[in-house]
C-alpha cells in the first residue's frame, strides 16, 4: 500500500472523528510485532495478514482495498466492541447478583 493511500484514509478519518478511537485501537492490534525495530518503524499490518486479509474480501489478490472499505470496517469494529462490551457488562451483572443470591 502507498503514501498516497495511508494519505487519503488519514484524511478520510480527520472527517470522521466518531472513528478515530476506533481507528487508534485496530492500528496497534493489527501492527506486526516489534514494529518499532523495523523500518519504517510505524504500527502497520503484517504483510501475510494483509494478503490474507484481500483474499478473504475480495476472492484474489489483485483487487485493492478502498478507502471506503477501511472506513466501512472501521465503523463495524466499533460496532462489533460496543455490543461486545454491553454483552459482557449483562453478563457480568448477571453473576454478580447469582453470588449475592
Amino acid at each position: 500500500m502507498s503514501f498516497n493511500f495511508f494519505f487519503k484514509v488519514a484524511l478520510a478519518l480527520f472527517l470522521k472523528p466518531s472513528l478515530w478511537i476506533v481507528s487508534l485501537r485496530q492500528i496497534f492490534r493489527l501492527a506486526e510485532d516489534s514494529w518499532w525495530r523495523k523500518y519504517p518503524f510505524l504500527p502497520l499490518p503484517g504483510r501475510n495478514y494483509m494478503r490474507f486479509r484481500l483474499l478473504t474480501q475480495y476472492g484474489n489478490l489483485e483487487e485493492s482495498l478502498t478507502v471506503r472499505d477501511v472506513l466501512t470496517w472501521l465503523k463495524w469494529t466499533g460496532e462489533f466492541e460496543m455490543i461486545h462490551k454491553r454483552n459482557f457488562e449483562i453478563s457480568d451483572s448477571t453473576k454478580s447478583r447469582r453470588v449475592l443470591s
